[in-house]
């Protein structure tokens, strides 16, 4: 395992998983060094269609390990802040999704994750917000599609973000 760039140059919406953004593009962004900060945000609506909640678990637990192995090994200055992921505009989700990409849904996944989370117990692991909880106050014409919201928005979320964390 490096922590070197990468072979290829891609963009994040060319990452097929998470992991690969997070590990193989942002993480390695820097020629080798290890970016101050890594914010994750549970991308739980990606992971609903694919897997059954036991799988995802497991796979988060893998993550979030990972993460906890790059910080000691390779980034020990690093910080990781995770948040939850937002709430799904069921009005607008595609029918081929309907079944699946519920707020029921992505809060059982993101009750999942926050659970794992909380066990690692490093101190370098931290949580930022909840926009689970956050994006429910949202109306629906605040979403561009089941789960974008308007620019202002994320601006929002931005400034609380930095704001909960003292980087503002």
């Amino acid at each position: 395992m490096t922590t070197g760039v990468m072979e290829r140059d891609v963009e994040c919406y060319q990452s097929i998983t998470t992991q690969e953004f997070i590990f193989g593009e942002y993480w390695n962004k820097n020629d080798g060094t290890c970016p101050d900060i890594v914010s994750h945000i549970n991308t739980a609506v990606h992971d609903i269609s694919r897997f059954t909640p036991e799988i995802y678990r497991r796979n988060v637990r893998w993550f979030f390990e990972v993460v906890k192995y790059f910080l000691d090994v390779y980034c020990p200055t690093t910080i990781y802040v995770y948040s939850t992921a937002g709430r799904v505009n069921e009005h607008h989700v595609p029918p081929q999704f309907k079944s699946l990409t519920t707020n029921e849904h992505v809060e059982n996944f993101n009750r999942i994750a926050l659970e794992i989370f909380n066990e690692m117990k490093h101190d370098r692991m931290k949580f930022g917000v909840d926009l689970h909880k956050l994006t429910t106050a949202f109306p629906d014409s605040d979403y561009l599609d089941a789960v974008h919201i308007q620019k202002y928005r994320y601006d929002e979320i931005s400034r609380l973000f930095l704001t909960e964390m003292s980087l503002l």
